[in-house]
């Protein structure tokens, strides 16, 4: 399942998904390097992705709680 896909399971949409052109000044690579966070704050990420999806729509929805700070280790 690719992550467009699991965004619209999550959120039961059945919107379409369109790609358009990217406006001149975007960035054209979203993959910020957090390797710093790693070795400085011994910080890694530790939520797959479906879950947090799930947290995200239920908090974007108003009907779930806020994300917790520390995470648990939820397997992918």
């Amino acid at each position: 399942m690719t992550r467009r896909q699991a965004v619209l399971d999550v959120t039961g949409s059945h919107s379409d998904i369109v790609f358009l052109p990217l406006p001149t000044d975007d960035p054209t690579q979203r993959r910020p390097d957090i390797s710093l966070a790693g070795e400085v704050l011994g910080w890694h990420a530790e939520v797959a992705l479906r879950k947090g999806l799930e947290l995200t729509a239920a908090w974007f929805a108003g009907t779930g709680e806020r994300p917790p700070v520390a995470a648990t280790t939820v397997p992918a």
